[in-house]
């Protein structure tokens, strides 16, 4: 509990093979997975339909009710609706349908639409695989992961940070928003926007000036408790054979995807 607000935990305890899996291994297969989405592919269609497939069977494989993993993948999503709809958008002659404007036509083709929804596409699935990563790996592991691949230090500490102390300033914002309601007589129905406007960047300075006079006092204690930039962990993360089949099997259905959707690609041509 921090400042009345509960913590939310992400992870999800299991005793499948993604949940024992070694730390490093987890993480790379994320990875492996994002930059599958990113890439190109003639055909789009088939290849995502591939990675949907193995992405729905990594969640039943792992036991995660699909609805926790619907409301974990959902922050992801926030901004793909506006990067596909702006991905819709074309001027003058590569518009098909649209309105004229001055010299200019802004509309939208069958060929941005088809972009858009493609993009969208890797998005949703994106989306779940970090809800799928986040539910099976708990927080402490990822650092430990990223320090064990030797990702830059300074990133590793930047977000185990942020991750922490998130939760403190959302703590502390519902703080003075309470005492906020305590010490006000209103009637919200009453007040302008513009009075609500300032009441709220009023809170959001006073937020800031919090924030950094608690960062300087983190900062000093964990320099007083000998804290060198990296973290400590009691035990190594240890490869075995079920990571190593793991890894194995994961890269071998991402080939075996990739090159069935290019060879349909060009049989259909």
């Amino acid at each position: 509990m921090s400042g009345g607000l509960a913590v939310p935990e992400p992870y999800i305890p299991g005793r499948s093979i993604l949940h024992r899996l070694n730390p490093c291994a987890r993480f790379l297969l994320l990875l492996s997975t994002l930059v599958a989405l990113s890439l190109p592919n003639p055909a789009e269609a088939v290849w995502l339909g591939w990675l949907a497939a193995c992405l729905v069977a990594a969640v039943a494989m792992a036991g995660i009710p699909p609805s926790r993993l619907i409301k974990r993948a959902l922050p992801a999503l926030i901004s793909a609706p506006f990067i596909a709809l702006g991905a819709c958008v074309r001027v003058g002659q590569e518009a098909q349908w649209g309105l004229a404007v001055g010299p200019y036509t802004i509309g939208t083709s069958a060929e941005a639409l088809a972009q858009a929804a493609v993009l969208l596409w890797r998005a949703c699935l994106a989306a779940l695989a970090i809800g799928l990563y986040i539910s099976v790996a708990p927080f402490a592991e990822t650092v430990q992961a990223m320090q064990a691949l030797r990702l830059p230090e300074l990133f590793v500490l930047i977000t185990a940070l942020l991750y922490r102390y998130l939760f403190v300033l959302a703590g502390e914002a519902w703080r003075m928003e309470r005492a906020r309601e305590a010490r006000t007589l209103r009637a919200p129905s009453f007040a302008s926007l513009w009075e609500e406007a300032k009441v709220l960047a009023s809170m959001i300075g006073s937020l800031f000036l919090r924030s950094y006079a608690r960062s300087e006092r983190v900062y000093w204690a964990m320099l007083s408790r000998g804290f060198s930039g990296r973290f400590a962990t009691l035990r190594g993360a240890q490869w075995s054979a079920i990571d190593a089949l793991a890894a194995a099997a994961w890269a071998l259905a991402l080939l075996l995807g990739g090159v069935a959707s290019r060879v349909l690609a060009v049989g259909v041509r």
